[in-house]
């Protein structure tokens, strides 16, 4: 992990840096082993397909557990065929409209740091070969980084609330720990109705769980 971040603040970009922009639509960027879903990515995407959640992730996602912050994660799972995202249709995204955020800050990625509690934007390692270029700032805008953020942070500090409350947890068996995990997966990305607001979901689910894991208080209610 510490390699990782080191490779990300190598790229580091500030606000006012030049980047290059220009899509070829080469689908080189589709092409990735692991595309993380947030939870409000899995809702709106669930949403947009006329599907619930839980279909989403059954017909289109493999989870596994991170290995930093022993959580559920979603992710898209590729074509069997060539290893690009199965929404991937003739060089188009086939969800444009609701594609992951990771996907709308595309040349660029970013993490989150805890202690200035502010994001760290970096270039991508894939290069389209376009000369178009536009400032970080820029790129702000014109995503409409504000949205994003609105439902980015909320999910970001459950996942930080969540991943500080395992690490409390001792001396459980694995079936236990199973068992708790299950019970947070279904809290963060199934227990949704996508026709209700998202983050007042979220925030009732995460009060459940407080309900139901006595040690679990969150830092963090600013949904």
């Amino acid at each position: 992990m510490e390699n990782i971040i080191n490779d990300y603040l190598s790229r580091k970009i500030e606000m006012d840096d030049e980047f290059e922009v220009g899509c070829n639509r080469c689908g080189k960027c589709c092409h990735i082993e692991t595309l993380i879903l947030t939870g409000y990515d899995v809702y709106r995407i669930a949403k947009h397909l006329g599907k619930t959640t839980i279909q989403l992730i059954n017909e289109n996602c493999f989870v596994y557990i991170g290995d930093d912050s022993n959580l559920p994660i979603v992710s898209i799972k590729p074509r069997t065929a060539d290893g690009s995202c199965r929404f991937l249709r003739k060089g188009r995204c086939t969800i444009n409209e609701v594609k992951p955020n990771s996907c709308a800050l595309y040349p660029l990625g970013r993490m989150y740091d805890a202690q200035t509690e502010e994001y760290i934007y970096f270039k991508q390692s894939i290069r389209c070969g376009n000369k178009e270029t536009s400032t970080l700032r820029e790129w702000l805008n014109d995503i409409n980084v504000e949205e994003i953020d609105r439902m980015a942070r909320p999910w970001g500090n459950a996942l930080m609330d969540l991943a500080l409350y395992l690490q409390t947890l001792k001396n459980l068996n694995k079936e236990q720990l199973v068992g708790i995990r299950n019970i947070i997966f279904i809290t963060l990305y199934l227990n949704y109705n996508t026709n209700k607001d998202y983050v007042e979901q979220l925030e009732r689910n995460m009060e459940m769980l407080e309900e139901s894991f006595p040690r679990f208080k969150r830092k963090h209610k600013d949904y």
